[in-house]
C-alpha cells in the first residue's frame, strides 16, 4: 500500500453465548428425549415389520405345502397383523395383508351373517387404510377393489381402484390376477373404460405369463363374458 501502510484484516469471531447450567440441562434432556423417541419409533417399526413377515410366512407355508387355508392359520395371521398395526399404525403392508386375510376368511365357514359383515367391513377398512398409506401401490388398490367387490360396492371408487391398480402396477403378476378376477366378476356392471382396463390387463398378463394366465383364465371360464364383448384372444377360450 502507498506510504508503507499495511492492510489489517480483522476476522470476526462469533460470540459464544454462555447459557446458565439449568438451561443447558433442559436442552440436553430435550435432545435425549428426542433421540429416545426416534429409537422407540424405529424399534416399534421393526417389530411391526417382523409380525407382518411372520403372518406372510404362515399363509405362504400352507400354499407351498399345497394345503388349503384353514381357520386356525388365518386367525393366527390375523392376530400377528393386528399386532403389527398396534406397533405401527402407519404400516401399509400390515393393513393391506389384513384386508386380504379378512377376504380369505370369508371363503371358510362362518357363524352367520353378523360374522360375515364383520369380516367384510374390517377388510374394507383395512384396504382403505392401505391405499391411504400407499397411494402409488398398484397392489394396494387391487386389494381395495377386491374388498369393494366382496361387499357388492361396484361404485365409482371401485372402478377408480381398478384403474389405479392397473396404472401403478401394470406388470405385477399379483396385481394382474386381482384385476382380472375382480373385473370378470363385476363385468356386467362395468363401464367401457373399466372394461378396457380389464382387457388390457389380460393382454399384458398373457404376454408376460402366458401359461400361468392361461391356467388362471381356464379356472374362471364360467366368469368370462361373451368373446365378442371381451375382445381378447385366449387360446381354447376365445378365438
Amino acid at each position: 500500500m502507498a506510504g508503507g501502510a499495511s492492510l489489517k484484516i480483522k476476522i470476526a469471531v462469533p460470540h459464544v453465548i454462555k447459557l446458565p447450567f439449568q438451561a443447558r440441562w433442559t436442552i440436553g434432556l430435550v435432545l435425549l428425549g428426542g433421540c429416545a423417541w426416534i429409537m422407540l419409533r424405529s424399534a416399534c417399526a421393526g417389530l411391526s415389520d417382523f409380525d407382518v413377515l411372520q403372518a406372510e410366512h404362515l399363509v405362504k407355508l400352507r400354499i407351498e405345502q399345497k394345503q388349503p387355508l384353514d381357520i386356525d392359520t388365518l386367525e393366527s395371521a390375523s392376530v400377528l397383523l393386528e399386532s403389527a398395526v398396534a406397533w405401527n399404525r402407519d404400516n401399509g403392508a400390515a393393513h393391506q395383508n389384513l384386508a386380504l386375510v379378512h377376504g380369505m376368511r370369508l371363503a371358510l365357514p362362518l357363524r352367520g351373517l353378523v360374522e360375515r359383515d364383520e369380516h367384510l367391513n374390517a377388510g374394507l377398512g383395512a384396504a382403505l387404510k392401505a391405499i391411504s398409506l400407499r397411494p402409488t401401490s398398484g397392489f394396494a388398490y387391487s386389494v381395495y377393489a377386491m374388498a369393494k367387490q366382496m361387499r357388492g360396492d361396484r361404485d365409482a371408487t371401485f372402478r377408480q381402484a381398478l384403474a389405479r391398480a392397473a396404472k401403478y402396477g401394470p406388470w405385477e403378476p399379483g396385481v394382474q390376477s386381482n384385476i382380472i378376477d375382480v373385473g370378470l366378476r363385476a363385468w356386467d356392471v362395468l363401464d367401457e373404460p373399466t372394461r378396457d382396463v380389464v382387457r388390457h390387463t389380460i393382454t399384458r398378463a398373457l404376454q408376460t405369463q402366458p401359461e400361468e394366465t392361461q391356467a388362471f383364465l381356464q379356472a374362471r371360464k364360467t366368469l368370462l363374458p361373451r368373446c365378442e364383448d371381451l375382445r381378447v384372444h385366449i387360446a381354447g377360450l376365445c378365438a
